[in-house]
């Protein structure tokens, strides 16, 4: 009988040991590893449940795209920024079948994604199907050391057969170059204007500085795949979408 107590109580402990470590895999990222790896728990099967939040613990550096393959998952950035200068597929991408909501719910400054030194920054691909959600202040930046050519805060890939989703809550949206001659960028761009998506602007800044007088803010859009409800834009004045504002 003792040793049958026994074995119950170590398998006890175990358990007890074992549970702060997946816990802190599905709510705590550190580190770009940590961070990709709790962004892909979901349908990696491991503790991470449908529906969790993953909370940045400090600012981060990438050297790549982290990619969200599927389930539906929350990063809380609580007031840190994830950086780097990636090229084309953007710091964060959404791929088909994964639903991300990026969100801050911090008191105090709100945390920021932030693409730099690349003609084709981009903030976060959406690649279709997928679907992103943005709220809580977040700040999403493309940011260029050169003319900027298709760069973006959120790039959307548009396709007839698999409509990718954005709907932004309250985020602040800007493509910037840090010379007066700065191509093209982007708050929003869609791959193709002729595509199926979907569009949802609710609140929030989008602004692009230092770029083309003829740029849009939102790049192959129209009255099929965007709807525009509230939000502070700026050089909304050069650009041919002003009459999407409902």
């Amino acid at each position: 009988m003792k040793r049958k107590l026994w074995s119950v109580f170590l398998a006890l402990c175990i358990v007890l040991i074992a549970l702060p470590t997946l816990a802190s895999a599905a709510e705590g990222a550190a580190d770009a590893a940590s961070l990709a790896a709790a962004l892909n728990a979901v349908e990696a099967g491991s503790a991470a449940a449908e529906g969790d939040t993953v909370t940045l613990d400090k600012s981060i550096t990438l050297a790549g795209t982290i990619e969200i393959s599927g389930g539906t998952i929350t990063l809380d950035l609580n007031g840190h920024t994830i950086s780097g200068s990636v090229a084309t597929n953007g710091l964060l991408k959404v791929l088909s079948g994964a639903s991300l909501t990026v969100t801050d719910r911090s008191a105090g400054e709100k945390g920021t994604i932030i693409n730099s030194g690349q003609g084709t920054s981009r903030g976060i691909f959406v690649d279709a199907g997928g679907t992103l959600t943005l709220d809580g202040g977040v700040n999403i930046t493309a940011s260029g050391t050169s003319s900027m050519n298709y760069a973006a805060a959120v790039y959307i890939t548009a396709d007839n057969d698999t409509s990718p989703t954005v709907i932004i809550k309250d985020a602040n949206l800007a493509a910037k170059s840090d010379t007066d001659d700065g191509g093209y960028g982007y708050a929003i761009r869609f791959s193709n204007a002729n595509r199926a998506a979907a569009l949802s602007i609710e609140g929030g800044t989008f602004c692009a500085e230092h770029i083309s007088t003829t740029a849009q803010l939102i790049h192959n859009d129209n009255a099929e795949n965007v709807t525009i409800t509230g939000g502070t834009f700026s050089n909304w004045g050069a650009a041919a979408d002003k009459d999407l504002v409902k």
